[in-house]
């Protein structure tokens, strides 16, 4: 196959609403034999339009799949790999220009998953800290120092490549922490976690390319609902982990947060567009 016709009919694949797990791994193969060649030709240009490519290739194929693990609801495993498609977000937009964002819509990609990792219910994680020998540059091999570094920027391409900074010499284990920010968002402690705010997004999404967008909010609840709930039971809005009769028992209304999505394609009928989660913090 021609060079050209190779890359129309990446570009078409690029473009398209395609869903065939098939198309993307021939593609993939495709111009990563391609990316190999030039490389050894040292065409810079292309090699870097060439990793360009593959790399928003790779970008797409993954949401793709994130997107059925979701619908099989399978959180942890979808959530590691939203990690993976912001981490590949990150290096191409440093390497792109705008005209290449707005062709192949990554500004799309980048909102999505952060809407989805929103939604989520994992707020604390495991950070290991821990001392490095040394990191070496992965373009030139360069022993990386703080008053001798190597010419290539962190980050950024060459020749096809992505200069990043590759821990050498093993490591010692110092700490590990629980936080709020990780550097690695898929180390979570394993408890049983309500996904139901995740579920409703992926019930009602026909296709990984439907855009929707999630508002949180508060809504108030008439007191009333809850005349069932002792006093001496924790109280059901759970923001001020207080018992009920020293926190909302003597209001009229109770506040609760509440989730209103924005779909581009409207669900079916029978399914609702907004989520209130009583007793519990989104």
């Amino acid at each position: 196959m021609k060079l050209i016709d190779m890359l129309n009919n990446i570009g078409t694949l690029l473009l398209s609403n395609s869903t065939n797990e098939s198309h993307y791994k021939v593609a993939l193969e495709e111009v990563s034999k391609l990316l190999e060649n030039i490389q050894e030709q040292e065409d810079e240009d292309l090699s870097n339009f060439l990793w360009k490519l593959k790399t928003i290739l790779i970008i797409k194929d993954r949401y793709i799949k994130t997107f059925f693990l979701l619908k099989d609801k399978k959180h942890y495993e979808a959530w590691v790999l939203l990690e993976r498609v912001e981490i590949d977000i990150s290096f191409l937009e440093k390497n792109v220009e705008e005209d290449f964002i707005k062709k192949y819509n990554l500004d799309f990609y980048k909102e999505i998953v952060e809407s989805w990792q929103s939604l989520f219910p994992y707020k604390i994680f495991f950070s290991i800290g821990a001392t490095i020998k040394q990191y070496i540059c992965s373009i030139c091999g360069h022993v990386i120092r703080p008053r001798n570094k190597c010419i290539h920027k962190k980050g950024k391409l060459y020749n096809g490549k992505l200069c990043v900074h590759v821990a050498d010499g093993g490591c010692e284990l110092k700490e590990i922490s629980m936080v709020e920010n990780p550097v690695q968002k898929s180390c979570i402690p394993m408890l049983d976690y309500d996904y139901s705010a995740v579920d409703f997004i992926s019930e009602r999404l026909q296709s990984p390319f439907d855009y929707w967008k999630p508002f949180k909010t508060k809504k108030l609840i008439d007191r009333s609902e809850f005349n069932t709930v002792d006093e001496n039971d924790m109280c059901p809005c759970k923001e001020s982990k207080k018992i009920f009769k020293e926190c909302c028992f003597n209001k009229e209304k109770i506040e609760f947060p509440h989730i209103h999505i924005h779909f581009s394609k409207s669900p079916p009928s029978n399914l609702a567009t907004s989520l209130i989660k009583i007793g519990r913090k989104l």
